[in-house]
This record gives C-alpha cells, structure tokens and sequence, in this order.
C-alpha cells in the first residue's frame, strides 16, 4: 500500500473517521459526568534493612545487595498481604463506628451517613465507644464466626472504604536504593484516605515485628531447652565420678598411681642392692670358712655363739622393717635408735667371743687368725643383716602387687567416666555458645524491626486533578485509530481485483482499458463524458492490437466478449464498444446471446445489433457462419467488426472452433470479486485455445483510478481531491 492508496481510504472513509470518534468522545464524555473527585495521600517510613546499625554490625560490612533486595521485597509483600490489609480494613471499620458524628480528619458527612444507613443494628451494639480494643475484636470475632455476617461481606466485597479489594490499591515502593518506603493511598474521601494510611502502617509495624520475634523466640527457646538437659547430664556425669572417687578412696587418681610406680621402682632397686650384698656376703663366709681349722669352726659354731648371731640377726631384720615403713622420719624413730643399740652391742659382744680365737695363732696358710675371725663376723653380720632386709622387703613388694591389682581396674572406669564427662561439657559449651548467639540474634531483630514513620500520612485538602478529559480526547483517538486500522486492514487483506495493476499480476493478461463504477445518482461527476472517453481509449488500443496482429486483407474482425463468471458487465461495455466503433465511421455487428426462457435481450437498441441462443448443441459451432445459419440471423449488409458475447466459461460450454477464428479475445471482470483458482483454470485453457490472442478489461473501477488513463475527471475539487493529485504527481517523478 503505497501513500496514495492509504488517502484514498481516509477519504473514502472520511465520514466514519469523523464520526466514530466523535461518539466514543461523546459517550467517555456522558459516562464520566457524574465522576467523583479523588484524594491521595502518602508516608515514608525507614527501615533501616540496607545501612541501619545493629548489634551483629561490623566494621566494613559489605552490603547484600540480593538479601537487602529479598529483605524489601518481604517487607512489601507484607504490607500488600491480605492478613494486613484486612486488619486494617477492620480497625478503619471500628474506628469509624466509634463516632457519634462526622469529623473531617476521619470521614466526610456523606461518608458517615453512608455508613450509619450500611451497618445493621446487631453490629452497633458491639461498639464499645470507651475501648478500641473492645470494638475491635468484637468486630473480629463476628468476622470470623462464619461466612454470612455483615463484617465479612464488608471486607470481602467492594466496599470503596473498607474492602480489601479498596485498600489493596494502596502503592508501595522503595525509595531509590535508600532505606525508605514510600507508601501511598487514593480514596473519595480525603480522612478515609489519610487514616487508611494511619491504619496499614500501624498494622504491617506490628506484624513484621511479630514475625521477627516469633522466628528468635523458638531458636532461644529451642536452645535454653538443651542448655538444661545437657547442664542436667553434666551434674550427673560429675556425681558418678565423686561417688566413684568415694568409694574407692581416691583423692587423685593420676597423682596416686604415679606415686605408687615410683616407690615400688625405688623399692625393686633397693631390693636389688640389698640380694647383692647377701649374695657377696655367702659367698666371702664361705671362702673364710675354708681358711679357719676344725677347732676354729667349733668354736665358732659353738651354741653362744649362734644364739648371739640368731640375735643379731632378728635385730638387723626389725631395724630395716622399721625403717621401711617409717622412712619418711627414721633418724628420729625412737624404735629404730633402741634396735640399733642393741644390735651394736652384741655385735660388741661376738667381738670379744671372736677375739679369744687370737689365742689359737694362725690359719693353715698363715693368716692370722685374729685377722679371718674379724672378716668372718663382719661378713656374718651383713649376711643376717641382708637377709632379714630381703624377707621384708619381699613382703613389702607383695604389698604393692595388691596395691597394683586394686589400682589397675579403676582406671579404666575412672577414664570412661571422664570421656563421657567431657563429652557431656563439650555439648553442654557448644549449646551455651549457640544459646548465647541466639539471644544475641533475638535482641538484635528487636532493635532492628523498629520501623520508623519519617513523613506521616496528611489530610489532603485538594483532589488530583481530573482526568476526564484525557479520558475524552484517549476515546476519541482510539476510535479513530480503531477505524483506520480496521480499514487498513481490511485493505490489507482485501483480495478483489480493485486495482488495475492486481487484476494484470493476477491474469497476466495485457489491459485494455478499464470501466468506471456507474451510480444510479450523481449531479457533481460527468460519467457521460468518463464513458464516452473510456470508451474511445478502448476502441483505439483494440483497433491497434486488431491492426498490428492481423493480416491486411482480412476483410472483417471477430472480437469476441468473454468472463469467467456471470454478471461481470460483457453486455453493457460490448454495447457501448459497439456504438463507439460505429461513431467512428466503421461498420460494427453485435451479437448478444439470448438464455432459453428468454424471449429476447432488452440490450439491443440497435438494428444492426442482434442475439442468438445457447442450447445443447453450442459447443459444436465451428465458425461465425455456422452461429449465424443456427440462429437464422441474417446479415443485410458487410460488417467489418463483429463483436461476439460469450456466455460465462466457468458455467457454460463455448465453441472451441469460433474462439480460434476470433481476431481477438476480450476478457471483462468485475473490480469488487476475488480471483479463484477455478478462474486461473478456465482462463488457462481459453488462452491455449485462442492462441493467446486476448486482452481484458476491469469493470467498476473506482474513479480515482480513471484518473490515471483518462486524465483529470470533471468534478467538483475538494481539499482530498488536491492532495492526491499532488501525492501522485509526486510519485510519478
């Protein structure tokens, strides 16, 4: 479509591009006339969610963007919820009952009166005027007694004042990337609207708060839970440990059984020592034993003798026990000191005796013997000595493997016990580490869920301004564009063969001239003068193709009329070619076809115009003659142009055999109908056979097309007709 053809449609169309908009204008403009006035209000409140100061801030903090974004996007979600939009619904609803009469701040008098005639009598008798409170949950609980009451419908319906529906219009958004929300309201009434606001921030204030605390207390609670428990099993653990320690007589398990290791390793070198000594002392007795003669051992042997050995021997064997079990303070034992005296003096004692052997000389090797008695009793006396320390201390180390015995199992129950007392302890400090974080956490979302009002909501004094008239001039423009793009569609997928180019693309058949649309009525357009030159331009370009095509001493021309379908003007346009020939000086036959219950064809006005009929045998004519004889027309006269109307080719069999013989084949088609495939088809084949040899012409074309053949049409110029001349002179450049 090019710029042409879109003004031709306005044009066209102009009146309903004028009138349509006009009554949607009109009608936006009645609808609107009663249009109540509208007042906004609004608050910002800070939440402190991106850069507020809370206990768990640190220096340096990183913002989250994603958590501060998600944090605002609860906080709105919240305030348009509808738990919190009808709460608050509800609290309007009680604070509005509880006046006796009209105040501005609150409601409007038309308001008030609307909602004392609304509220039914069982509804006012819950309002306590004294208590909010009171009002307010009776209000509450007639709400939720079921689904039929008077509160319920108020708040699920479309009440303007007090439905969720009215109050879930209210905006929320975040103020740039700051920490403020910026909620605002609309109402008809300017005190519903500020204290809608009063009422929504109260409510979504006291809800987020309640949230955030809920989801805290639990957490403390869960953890003081298993604080407890945990303290409870430690306590327990530590008691089966001291009564343990107490039954067993254990004051430090560790300390004690080090102590005992190491007194008996001191007591197995001790002992080691003391079968050293014993052992070298035997074996130097034995050796001196050897050396003194028979008499010497008599004696020696003698009862005094053995009975003061014997002795000493038991006072060796008291002394190391005492010093043994008395070895922390056995220079000041007075036992020890007694036995030690006794011991020197019958050692003094076996000295004299020893010392009486002097008298007997010399051993056998030479030795004095005075010399060998005094070895004798020393090594005796530290044999008896050994001897009495080793049974001691063997009963001593028997002692300590009692001690090990009694020791060796306690410490596997005393190492169970504090596994499972340092288990316990390390859950009881995880738990306590974890309670403390917790109220850490709670105290912090107490300071932090404090919202703040920055710009409480005011009393609007004047209402937005009026949209009714943008409302208008949107209605008009919408119903004009409505129209236009509706016909510029319809153009769009319009496939009639209005246009001269579409109807050639469509037939690829080479136009011969083209016929105006004639209306019954119209004083302003000469079509006299349009078909008369319609007419003439046809005339010419089929006498030119008639001349460039034929043979020169052909003596008459057979143009034959045709259409693919009925009612496509052959009759009229062939009666008009007929008589323009004939003005032009040239003998000219035409031949109409006649239906069989017709008697005649009310086209023929003229005498050298005539009609034959079509019957079954029609399609068997071979040639103008044979047409002719069948219908009995007689020709006074020789015609140099004969022009032939065929009955449709889609509906109608034709003679094959006259359309051959036909100097030219004139195809007529009406402009305001579809080309089918069934057209294509027939036309096809009528080309094969008349070898080609056809023009057409389009029937009931618009005007403005006529203008591009025949020139400027005589008519009234209108500011239309101008600019599409000066559109098409410019495209024609």
């Amino acid at each position: 479509m090019n710029i042409v053809q879109f003004l031709r449609i306005i044009y066209k169309n102009l009146l309903l591009l004028i009138f349509i908009p006009i009554i949607m204008s009109v009608l936006v403009f009645y609808l609107t006339k009663n249009e109540s006035k509208t007042y906004s209000s609004e608050t910002v409140i800070y939440t402190g969610i991106a850069s507020g100061y809370n206990i768990e801030s640190k220096g340096g903090d990183k913002v989250d963007f994603f958590g501060t974004n998600n944090a605002f996007d609860n906080l709105i979600n919240m305030i348009k919820s509808r738990e919190t939009l009808e709460e608050a619904a509800l609290c309007l609803l009680a604070q509005n009952l509880m006046l006796d009469k009209p105040i501005p701040s609150y409601l409007s008098k038309q308001s008030f009166s609307d909602l004392q005639q609304i509220v039914p009598p069982n509804i006012k008798q819950v309002v306590d005027k004294k208590s909010f409170d009171n009002t307010f949950n009776n209000l509450l609980k007639i709400k939720n007694s079921n689904e039929h009451n008077f509160v319920y419908e108020l708040i699920n319906y479309n009440h303007p004042h007090y439905s969720f529906n009215a109050l879930s219009r209210i905006s929320v958004k975040r103020i740039q990337s700051s920490d403020l929300l910026e909620i605002s309201y609309k109402s008809n009434d300017p005190g519903i609207c500020m204290q809608s606001l009063i009422q929504i921030t109260k409510c979504f204030s006291k809800n987020y708060r309640l949230l955030k605390e809920v989801q805290t207390d639990d957490v403390v609670k869960y953890f003081e839970e298993q604080v407890a428990r945990t303290s409870n099993n430690l306590k327990l653990s530590e008691d089966d440990l001291l009564n343990f320690n107490k039954e067993n007589k254990i004051i430090n398990y560790y300390e004690q059984t080090k102590y005992i290791a190491s007194k008996k390793e001191e007591l197995d070198v001790f002992i080691q020592g003391i079968q050293i000594n014993y052992a070298s002392s035997v074996s130097a007795l034995k050796e001196i034993e050897k050396k003194l003669t028979d008499k010497d051992k008599v004696f020696i042997k003698s009862e005094e003798i053995l009975q003061k050995r014997n002795k000493l021997a038991s006072l060796n064997s008291k002394i190391s026990l005492n010093e043994i079990y008395n070895s922390d303070d056995n220079k000041d034992n007075e036992n020890i000191k007694t036995f030690k005296k006794e011991s020197e003096n019958l050692q003094k004692l076996l000295q004299d005796d020893i010392n009486q052997l002097y008298l007997y000389g010399h051993s056998r090797e030479g030795v004095a013997l005075s010399d060998l008695l005094s070895q004798w009793l020393n090594y005796s006396i530290k044999k008896e000595e050994a001897k009495a320390s080793l049974d001691v201390l063997n009963r001593r180390k028997n002692e300590f493997g009692i001690v090990y015995s009694q020791f060796a199992p306690l410490g596997a129950t005393i190492k169970r016990i504090e596994r499972k007392i340092g288990v316990t302890e390390n859950e009881y400090l995880e738990l306590l580490h974890s309670l403390t974080l917790a109220k850490l956490k709670q105290q912090n979302v107490q300071l932090s869920s404090a919202l703040k009002v920055v710009d409480p909501p005011f009393f609007p004094l004047n209402p937005e301004a009026s949209k009714r008239k943008v409302f208008i001039i949107i209605a008009g423009f919408m119903g004009f564009m409505l129209v236009l793009v509706t016909l510029i569609l319809r153009e769009y997928f319009d496939s009639t063969m209005k246009y001269p180019s579409r109807f050639t693309d469509k037939t690829n058949i080479p136009l011969a001239g083209i016929f105006p649309l004639l209306p019954k009525k119209n004083s302003k357009i000469n079509y006299t003068y349009i078909t008369n030159r319609i007419s003439e331009l046809i005339s010419q370009n089929i006498k030119k193709f008639l001349d460039k095509n034929s043979e020169l001493n052909q003596n008459n021309f057979l143009i034959i009329l045709f259409s693919t379908k009925n009612k496509e003007g052959k009759s009229l346009i062939g009666k008009q070619l007929t008589d323009k020939i004939r003005e032009f000086g040239e003998s000219a036959l035409f031949i109409n076809y006649c239906l069989p219950h017709q008697k005649g064809n009310n086209m023929i006005m003229h005498v050298d115009d005539n009609c034959y009929n079509i019957d079954n045998e029609f399609f068997k004519i071979n040639s103008l003659e044979h047409l002719l004889y069948s219908n009995n027309i007689v020709l006074n006269k020789h015609y140099k142009y004969i022009v032939l109307e065929l009955p449709s080719i889609i509906y109608n069999l034709y003679p094959s055999d006259l359309v051959k013989e036909a100097a030219l084949s004139i195809l007529i088609t009406r402009s305001n109908r579809s080309w089918t495939m069934a057209d294509t088809y027939a036309l096809d084949v009528y080309k094969e056979i008349s070898g080609n040899k056809i023009e057409s012409i389009l029937n009931g074309v618009d005007l403005l097309e006529l203008e591009s053949i025949i020139g400027e049409i005589p008519k009234e110029e209108s500011f239309f007709n101008r600019l599409f001349k000066k559109f098409k002179s410019n495209n024609e450049k």
